[in-house]
């Protein structure tokens, strides 16, 4: 009875063996096909892909080629890579259009006096009508002005007076209409909006209109202007900032809002090292 049993145990442990490679067998089989699968379909995504590269590159070469009739449209960049700082006589045929803050580059001889058309006081709601600049026609708009010179680089910076008060979206408006203004009087001038600076911590805590906040929103809504309408865009303010984002208390007057010299001096440093390229 035991070599019975035996006899049939073996039998089934042999037709087991065969099964099993026969199972192997099968896995391999299926592998070396997958195998072969993949590596066809890698060559024909490579082929596929230097055949799209070759006629993207024959394109782009016609297109070039073509130019005169297909011309190529090139992103405008509004910021400025910081380079090494230019020679003072490359402002000397720039004018700088703002407010109270603009007029202190001129009573610290920083710019001459003469490239400062600013006045306290002025806003978005006034630089289209406020008279500030004394002219052969007498005191004229600072655009009026401009009309009386041949500036070649126009820098602005317009907002801190209505930040407090005015809507960010109305200055906006105005801003864009303003620059639409002084490109078509000097559509050859390079035109540069400067963010306006931070206030000290201090002044935003007594009056939160000033928030530092807001004008970081102020000034993300200027480089849009510049993307739109093709001007630089100058991140001055970013040299004026302590390491909370608020005005370095040492280049702050009383009122925690005006500038020190010391600012000027390192604002119109950061202006010589962010020039468009001659």
């Amino acid at each position: 009875m035991k070599k019975r049993f035996t006899r049939r145990s073996g039998i089934y442990d042999e037709v087991n063996k065969k099964w099993v490679i026969i199972l192997l067998s099968l896995i391999t089989f299926i592998f070396i096909i997958f195998t072969i699968i993949s590596i066809n379909y890698a060559v024909n995504q490579v082929e596929k892909d230097n055949f799209i590269g070759q006629n993207s590159s024959e394109s782009s070469s016609s297109d070039i080629s073509n130019s005169d009739n297909l011309p190529i449209e090139v992103s405008f960049i509004p910021t400025i890579i910081e380079h090494d700082p230019v020679e003072y006589s490359y402002f000397t045929d720039a004018y700088f259009i703002g407010d109270s803050i603009t007029v202190g580059l001129g009573n610290y001889s920083i710019i001459n006096q003469s490239n400062v058309v600013a006045d306290i006081g002025l806003n978005l709601q006034t630089i289209d009508t406020k008279k500030i600049i004394n002219s052969p026609e007498g005191f004229v708009t600072a655009l009026k002005s401009l009309q009386f010179k041949d500036p070649k680089k126009i820098y602005i910076m317009l907002g801190s007076n209505g930040i407090s008060w005015q809507p960010l979206n109305v200055m906006v408006d105005k801003y864009s209409s303003f620059i639409d203004q002084i490109k078509s009087q000097h559509p050859l001038a390079d035109v540069y909006i400067s963010s306006i600076p931070p206030v000290t911590n201090a002044k935003q805590k007594s009056d939160v209109r000033f928030a530092n906040s807001k004008i970081d929103e102020y000034n993300l809504m200027l480089l849009e202007i510049a993307k739109d309408k093709k001007v630089y865009y100058l991140n001055s303010s970013s040299i004026l900032k302590d390491e909370y984002g608020n005005l370095i208390d040492l280049y702050a007057e009383k009122d925690g809002m005006h500038l020190k010299k010391e600012a000027y001096q390192s604002l119109f440093e950061y202006y010589s090292k962010h020039t468009k390229k001659e």
